[in-house]
């Protein structure tokens, strides 16, 4: 399956191939340039084999506007005023679909040095992540061989009725299970972000645990993740609020 990201950039000019190679290596990716006559293309060999291609796009992001947004996405102003966006492209980064995304992650962040980055996309993701955050995401998956949480499963922000809002993730199909997390809190509380992240790092670090429909789920209090029933919250279960994809646990934090 090819492999493939999105990196928005301000840059109208190709990347630096030499510093793509040096900037590889540091992130344990062998890479070599490859000869090119392509104005807009630059050619890279892997260690495996494998090509690596670097397409330079003098245009915008198309339909950016529809690009949902989350905690770690870049704002919607930013992506637009970028002028170009440049395409990475591995026909195969091998059949291990967490190393792969680790490698690519590297790669990407590879090709991120050499140019104006302004956020970054992986493949079939839902946000754009800020240029910052994805390569401190890259580096966790490096330094561990595993894609960090964030990286693995990303977060999307949506308005609900009244000052409500919520978290919907996308990936934690990704570990093995069949369904994804809607948290729905106050505009007004700071809790609701923390409780999401924590309950993927749990997800992940153990992909068999979950909470059963009906269930009371700990949540965050002042003091930190409550014990007890009285600082607990029910589990439930519902189709997807997008309308599309895998069915939710669903966990509404009071106001």
């Amino acid at each position: 399956m090819p492999e493939l990201a999105f990196i928005v950039t301000n840059s109208t000019t190709l990347p630096d191939a030499a510093k793509i190679v040096e900037r590889a290596g540091e992130l344990g990716q062998k890479i070599t340039r490859l000869p090119g006559l392509d104005l807009h293309t630059l050619d890279f060999e892997l260690e495996s084999g494998e090509q690596m291609g670097v397409r330079l796009m003098t245009d915008p992001i198309p339909d950016l506007a529809d690009c949902p947004t989350g905690p770690t996405s870049a704002g919607l102003d930013k992506l637009q005023e970028a002028p170009s966006h440049i395409i990475v492209h591995v026909p195969s980064l091998g059949s291990d679909p967490m190393a792969a995304m680790v490698a690519l992650a590297a790669l990407t962040t590879a090709v991120m040095s050499a140019t104006e980055a302004v956020a970054t996309m992986l493949g079939d993701g839902v946000v754009f992540h800020r240029e910052e955050v994805f390569v401190s995401m890259a580096e966790a998956g490096v330094a561990t061989g595993t894609p960090p949480p964030l990286l693995l499963v990303e977060i999307t922000v949506a308005p609900e009725d009244g000052d409500r809002m919520s978290f919907l993730t996308h990936g934690l199909t990704l570990t093995g299970r069949d369904e994804e997390l809607y948290v729905t809190c106050s505009h007004q509380g700071d809790m609701g972000l923390n409780f999401v992240f924590s309950l993927i790092e749990e997800f992940t670090e153990d992909p068999s645990f979950t909470y059963e429909t009906g269930s009371m789920v700990p949540y965050p209090t002042e003091d930190g993740i409550g014990a007890e029933v009285n600082e607990a919250l029910l589990c439930q279960r519902q189709a997807n609020p997008t309308g599309e994809g895998p069915p939710v646990m669903r966990i509404d934090l009071p106001d």
